[in-house]
């Protein structure tokens, strides 16, 4: 049986891929090409080439350890690149092989480019995104990780600050009671032989930023996380809608849809999450801290006068300072813009004004509805005694 360890900064197994085409597949994993040398390259056929080189050419079964919070779609493609050169394609997630190293039940942190994932020994995981301060960032995952006695730290090759964060992390756990251990020290120990070898990662300095690019990147995005269940070492879907921290606020995401930070372009910075395979339907999720006496009409009056002043105020329509949304009271209107709309459904809580965009193809609401709802029903802002 052949092991090869596939995300979220790494692939590694018995052999060693060029790092530079390691880079591209992990970069463009979400895309149909990327560059490499300044040459547009397929995917698919990428990863089929690097998964090819680390595995070799006699390779019979494989499996394939990937991180669980990785969707379903982005599993399927590492998983058919390694059916083309393998006779056997078995799915196991990193987290369930490193639960099994311990000796109690442990919660789980693993440290990504953009996000934090904490896994409890029981219960829901919580997807939190890297807001790039290590102090709030550690705050954040002490929080979730709650009461835990034992707490494993995975802090992968290749993941730009994951080190240092770490050792923060580990630090507050420690102070506050936990015993805590870190997964490098475990790799040996999660496949048969005598452990996993040095990591290709890619070239060039830890940073947010690698070299190879996707094509026809949108301008002014950045990937804050990759939401979903994933896949389970049989190939089932895993059923469960996860979290979605931004800031102060929390909302429930479906499972698999994918989830970028949009800086650019109008309307205000916000966090959009698509759905896997339709690019016009998507959640977007904005907030915005006002006073602690902030009401909903105060919020519907200062939206009303921000909207007319916009450049492009025509493409907002039916506005009403109050309605009914997922069984809360809620500023909502539209927003039209060229194939599609987005319903937008503003509650308050706490003082901080949530905003809930619904997208849709144009006069295809269905498509939304229920994924739309459930965000409404649960944005809420995070509270003390409450793990985010």
């Amino acid at each position: 049986m052949t092991v090869v360890e596939v995300g979220p900064g790494a692939v590694r197994g018995p052999n060693a891929a060029p790092a530079e085409q390691v880079s591209a597949a992990l970069e463009g994993i979400d895309d149909d090409h990327v560059l490499v040398d300044e040459q547009p390259v397929a995917v698919d056929e990428l990863w089929r080439a690097v998964l090819g080189e680390v595995v070799g050419p006699d390779a019979d079964a494989v499996t394939l350890v990937v991180p669980r919070w990785w969707p379903a779609a982005r599993i399927e493609r590492v998983r058919a690149a390694a059916a083309d050169v393998a006779t056997a394609v078995q799915l196991t997630h990193r987290v369930t092989l490193l639960r099994e190293c311990g000796t109690e039940p442990a919660g789980i942190v693993e440290i990504a480019d953009e996000l934090v994932v904490v896994t409890p020994p029981v219960g829901q995981r919580h997807v939190l995104a890297r807001c790039g301060d290590p102090d709030a960032d550690t705050d954040a995952v002490v929080a979730a990780a709650g009461s835990a006695h034992a707490v494993l730290i995975d802090a992968p090759d290749g993941v730009a600050g994951a080190q240092p964060l770490a050792m923060r992390i580990a630090d507050r756990l420690r102070r506050a009671g936990a015993a805590v251990r870190f997964a490098p020290d475990l790799v040996p120990d999660l496949v048969p032989g005598d452990g996993l070898p040095t990591p290709t990662t890619p070239p060039g300095p830890a940073g947010p930023a690698r070299s190879p690019r996707p094509l026809a990147a949108a301008a002014g995005v950045a990937a804050v996380a990759l939401l979903g269940a994933g896949v389970a070492a049989g190939g089932a879907p895993e059923p469960e809608s996860p979290t979605l921290f931004e800031g102060p606020v929390a909302v429930t995401v479906p499972s698999g849809w994918q989830a970028h930070r949009v800086t650019g372009g109008p309307g205000t910075a916000r966090v959009e999450v698509r759905a896997p395979g339709d690019r016009d339907a998507a959640l977007h999720i904005t907030h915005a801290v006002g006073g602690p006496d902030t009401t909903l009409a105060d919020t519907a009056a200062a939206l009303h006068a921000a909207l007319r002043a916009e450049d492009d105020a025509a493409a907002f329509a039916d506005f009403r300072p109050l309605e009914r949304r997922a069984g809360r009271d809620a500023v909502t209107y539209r927003e039209r813009r060229p194939g599609r709309e987005i319903a937008w459904t503003v509650v308050v809580d706490a003082g901080v004004r949530i905003a809930i965009g619904c997208q849709y193809p144009a006069q295809r609401p269905e498509l939304i509805r229920e994924p739309c709802e459930a965000a409404i029903r649960s944005a809420r802002v995070v509270r003390g005694g409450e793990t985010p």
